[in-house]
């Protein structure tokens, strides 16, 4: 069973087995005060040991007297105007330390290394990047299959990747000899001017190609005709590959969200990467 999303006193919250945490993506017309003892029956009732919410600034406040602690932030998240804040409380017996945090900031040095140094690689010969479609859902399902088991989302079905195509999630795939290699997707926000770049697998005969770097360029171009304001990621702290990457195209690090999810079994941390497109030229 994946994760599911549900309306919570108004809020957007995200909640499930495979993530084993709760996380609220859009605060909407809830109040904090009473939105927060509901996450926290949530997270009692389903052993989850972690909250997550991402929240404008201007309504941490109240979390924050929750003992809820910031974690990450991406600047004029908002409609280009106001922060974003990625807060965290446990609920359970759940570390604030994270496993592996030494070789996770060592990743991070080494990602920073690479900052602003532009694309590594050419594409290899005869790779295409291109939007995909209904009629590759299909082989995108197979793949995702096959790289991601285990994931919080369905992207191993096809009647949910159709669904999140008609709900502004933009795949993109580079493939070769018509079959994809890699696969990306930007989740487009239109309320709050935002697109989140997710979903990333690289097949592993393809790997160290630069491959994740060229979804990126591509998905950003893309985002810049839908007038969104903000691109953002969530990546895996433990793979030097993405975050390498996004710090290649010059995206600024907003931060780690500490045992954010489990991905294949493993309880992951996630590293915020944003860009700001108003300020950024094409």
């Amino acid at each position: 069973m994946t994760d599911h999303i549900e309306t919570i006193q108004g809020a957007t919250v995200q909640h499930g087995p495979k993530s084993g945490r709760v996380f609220m993506k859009e605060l909407g017309q809830a109040d904090p005060a009473r939105l927060i003892p509901k996450l926290a029956e949530l997270a009692v009732r389903n052993n989850y040991p972690k909250v997550f919410v991402k929240v404008p600034a201007s309504e941490s406040r109240t979390f924050y007297r929750s003992d809820y602690r910031k974690e990450a932030a991406i600047p004029d998240f908002y409609d280009g105007e106001e922060d974003a804040v990625f807060l965290s409380n446990l609920s359970g017996s759940l570390p604030r330390e994270e496993p592996g945090q030494n070789q996770l900031d060592e990743i991070m040095i080494t990602a920073r290394e690479y900052q602003n140094s532009g694309l590594a690689h050419p594409l290899p010969q005869g790779a295409v990047i291109r939007k995909c479609c209904g009629e590759d859902v299909p082989a995108m399902a197979r793949m995702y299959r096959m790289l991601l088991p285990a994931y919080p989302f369905a992207v191993h079905d096809i009647d949910y990747l159709l669904q999140s195509m008609a709900d502004e999630s933009h795949y993109y795939r580079v493939e070769i000899r018509n079959e994809p290699v890699a696969l990306a997707a930007a989740v487009v926000d239109t309320e709050t001017g935002s697109a989140e770049m997710t979903h990333f697998v690289t097949h592993p005969d393809w790997r160290k190609n630069g491959l994740s770097a060229r979804l990126i360029q591509t998905m950003e171009n893309a985002m810049r005709h839908f007038d969104i304001q903000t691109v953002y990621a969530m990546a895996r702290a433990s793979s030097a590959g993405i975050n390498i990457a996004f710090a290649r195209l010059g995206y600024s690090y907003g931060g780690r969200l500490i045992n954010k999810t489990r991905i294949s079994g493993h309880t992951e941390s996630m590293n915020v990467w944003h860009r700001n497109l108003q300020f950024t030229p094409s």
